[in-house]
């Protein structure tokens, strides 16, 4: 399986249990993702806010805390608008730095956009 189709279907994987775990509807997804960084974690109030750990998510299993990152995926509203965001994001030279890694970098956009986001 090449790296693509690899992402892809992990991707596909994480949309679903996004879903299951913190009842996004199939038929409307997120108007909005955002991926906030080191420092930024806090920044994004959401009304009626949902969260899961990254770590819970198909591909993420192995990445390690990380001060300054909560590593958590959060679902709720900003006004009228459905957000979801990432508390924290894996960074490419995070320790060990190897494949799985390297997937997860790649991975957390994709799961946003498998999840139906089409705006970050």
């Amino acid at each position: 399986m090449s790296f693509k189709d690899e992402v892809q279907q992990t991707a596909k994987r994480g949309a679903n249990a996004l879903r299951a775990s913190l009842g996004i509807p199939a038929d409307g997804p997120p108007d909005l993702g955002v991926i906030l960084g080191t420092g930024w974690g806090d920044l994004l109030a959401l009304e009626e806010e949902k969260n899961l750990p990254l770590t819970r998510l198909p591909g993420f299993e192995h990445i390690d805390a990380l001060e300054g990152h909560k590593r958590l995926v959060c679902y709720g509203r900003v006004s009228d608008k459905r957000v979801i965001a990432l508390r924290g994001r894996v960074h490419l030279n995070e320790r060990p730095c190897h494949e799985p890694t390297v997937l997860a970098v790649r991975l957390q956009a994709q799961m946003l956009v498998e999840l139906g986001v089409r705006t970050f």
